[in-house]
């Protein structure tokens, strides 16, 4: 296959190919003679393979920047922005104490900031590494009361009535294939976990796992 036959088959742009080639991801079958070829070529094996591999859950890079009109630069400055998260079980009860918590979340800090989903139980919060300023004499109980249900980061106060939100983490993307995410999707409706937590407890097992040899 050509480079543009492949691109064409993957509907890649000419930027996640030529990412694909650096990653090795697809390898011309003649290095040596694509000059008098007058291009790349690629096994339609080896394309196929790459091709059932980007069948993952939601969509690519490139598409959501065509989607949605927003550079791939940008998109990938923010799947590596950093999040500090929360976990709030959820109340029925209107003047449950949980509800006290979230308004002086939405307060403080910008909708933009915040991102939140839902389980059966809980609600999460997670909000964009950032210093907030908050009203005098506040500042500890606004720590106080939201410290217990941080679940990654932390929460430092700052000077002039401020406070940061430090992820203490790193946000990257993770490519599976469609086998993987229906299998990872299974074992965390056994466990009843987030997929997000089943990844990092794995992680944390292969370091662990490296620290003792």
């Amino acid at each position: 296959m050509t480079k543009n036959e492949v691109k064409g088959y993957l509907d890649i742009s000419h930027f996640i190919f030529n990412n694909l080639m650096k990653q090795g991801k697809l390898t011309p079958i003649n290095k040596d003679t694509w000059r008098l070829d007058g291009s790349f070529l690629f096994s339609r094996e080896e394309v196929e393979k790459v091709n059932e591999e980007r069948k993952i859950e939601g969509i690519i890079l490139y598409q959501a920047s065509k989607e949605y009109h927003i550079s791939m630069n940008q998109l990938e400055k923010w799947i590596d922005q950093r999040f500090v998260q929360f976990r709030f079980p959820k109340s029925e009860r209107l003047r449950n104490n949980i509800f006290h918590i979230i308004d002086n979340i939405l307060q403080y800090v910008s909708p933009r900031n915040i991102k939140i989903s839902e389980e059966e139980t809980f609600w999460y919060f997670e909000i964009r590494q950032s210093l907030i300023t908050l009203p005098p004499g506040i500042q500890m109980e606004w720590i106080e009361e939201l410290t217990p249900y941080i679940i990654e980061g932390e929460i430092v106060s700052r000077m002039n009535q401020s406070v940061y939100l430090d992820s203490n983490t790193v946000t990257k993307s993770v490519i599976l294939t469609s086998k993987e995410y229906k299998y990872m999707k299974e074992i965390t409706s056994e466990t009843n976990s987030s997929i997000e937590e089943f990844i990092a407890v794995a992680i944390r097992d292969k370091i662990n796992q490296h620290l003792r040899k």
